[in-house]
């Protein structure tokens, strides 16, 4: 898997996503999160947490509502990214909706 050698690993994939979230690579962050499963590695929600924040950062709302609805269990930091990815863009109805699903 490009970008996530040498270590194979979810929290060797996790870094790899950082970097390129950091970067204003959300593609490429994307993709690697789309990857882990090709590669027998379970996206925990850390990962889905990293790759929304990728999209939070590139003011991509709506892939970061969509990884929101993707993750199995998803934690407060992950309504967190969601809630701060709505707010970037003046979204403050869809962060309230939110909040609201987390109280």
């Amino acid at each position: 898997m490009p970008g996530c050698a040498p270590a194979l690993t979810v929290i060797g994939c996790n870094e790899a996503m950082t970097a390129r979230s950091k970067g204003a690579q959300w593609t490429e962050a994307l993709g690697l999160l789309e990857a882990m499963p090709q590669q027998l590695l379970e996206p925990d929600t850390v990962s889905y947490n990293i790759a929304m924040t990728a999209c939070a950062r590139a003011r991509q709302l709506s892939s970061a509502l969509g990884l929101l609805g993707q993750i199995p269990e998803p934690d407060v930091i992950s309504f967190n990214v969601a809630m701060n990815a709505c707010e970037k863009l003046g979204r403050w109805e869809s962060a309230l909706h939110l909040l609201a699903k987390i109280l």
